[in-house]
């Protein structure tokens, strides 16, 4: 481990780290992997969106699973819409807070983010 204080320290964090001449972490590509899931993620939500959306909008009988009848064209988001896609935006923020996993290339890993 390779610390940026003390490791006796509660202010301590750990930079890297090493097991068997492997690193396993390092805290500097940590933040280019979560910055680049932020993106994807945004990237996916954005393009997920607008279909998500009409499917909610459309009429039971338009829906997969019912009988097939004439499709209706998207409907503009209703505040319902949105008022649901900002509470799964809220989830997902804060579910971010416990968990976070990336591959480094090789293996997967799961840190927990400190606490703010």
């Amino acid at each position: 481990m390779i610390w940026n204080a003390s490791p006796l320290s509660s202010l301590a964090k750990a930079e890297q780290t090493w097991i068997e001449g492997r690193k396993y972490f390092d805290l500097a590509t940590d933040a280019v992997l979560r910055t680049d899931a932020q993106v994807e993620r945004q990237r996916l939500i954005i393009k997920a969106l607008p279909l998500r959306l009409a499917r909610i909008n459309a009429p039971a009988a338009a829906r997969p699973g019912a009988p097939a009848t004439e499709t209706s064209p998207a409907v503009s988001p209703t505040v319902r819409d949105t008022l649901d896609y900002l509470a799964l935006q809220r989830w997902l923020h804060e579910a971010k807070q416990f968990r976070h996993s990336y591959w480094d290339g090789g293996n997967w890993h799961e840190c927990t983010e400190d606490a703010k």
